[in-house]
């Protein structure tokens, strides 16, 4: 009502990293709140209940996110966006839930990981241009292709409102696109579907020269 004018609306739904090393990092569905009860109906997202999701951490005895909206209502947004004849950009998105204080190893170097890291900052480790980085070998590849998952279209079947996975047991980031693209194939189709978001660590990561594998993926 106060955007008349407005022709496209974005949604951006996130799920979230645990580590800049791609070969580590698995990416998850999340919840502020270990144990909560949610009306008119149970929260769910990318296949995982609530009790299965990532526990989101803590700074200052609050969240540090808030947590991934339940597929159900990402499903009824575009839904009802379409009614209004309003075009719908579906993002999905990549948080960095790494803790403060944490022990993992800095692809950057160092002996942890900054609090809450840039997404951009996920590479292979250690990274490129550090002593000892498998940038431009086949090892890149097989960090990249950990990161990225083999989860594929036929793993996932849209009942209604739900998207349910059968695929490998792996929290990818192929797990995570093909999840919301099925989000935006049961919310009756988006206009733009957004990947690859500020992901430039990944990008500029080879396995041999001018050959990127994220990319290829």
């Amino acid at each position: 009502d106060e955007l008349p004018n407005a022709k496209n609306v974005s949604l951006i739904v996130s799920w979230f990293g645990t580590d800049l090393r791609a070969g580590h990092c698995a990416i998850r569905p999340g919840v502020d709140i270990a144990e909560k009860t949610t009306e008119p109906f149970t929260w769910r997202a990318g296949g995982a209940m609530r009790a299965q999701a990532h526990l989101i951490s803590t700074h200052d005895s609050a969240a540090a996110y808030g947590g991934t909206p339940a597929d159900r209502t990402v499903v009824d947004a575009i839904r009802d966006l379409k009614q209004r004849g309003i075009g719908v950009t579906l993002t999905p998105f990549l948080l960095m839930d790494v803790p403060d204080g944490n022990a993992l190893a800095n692809p950057y170097g160092g002996a942890s990981q900054p609090a809450c890291p840039w997404r951009g900052r996920i590479t292979c480790h250690p990274a490129p241009g550090q002593p000892g980085s498998p940038d431009k070998t086949a090892t890149a590849a097989t960090q990249i292709a950990a990161f990225v998952g083999t989860a594929e279209a036929a793993d996932f079947d849209i009942s209604g409102r739900t998207v349910s996975y059968s695929g490998p047991s792996e929290w990818s980031y192929r797990r995570m696109v093909l999840h919301l693209a099925h989000l935006a194939k049961a919310g009756g189709g988006v206009d733009t579907f957004v990947i690859g978001t500020e992901l430039r660590g990944l990008t500029w990561v080879r396995d041999g020269e001018g050959s990127y594998p994220f990319v290829a993926a």
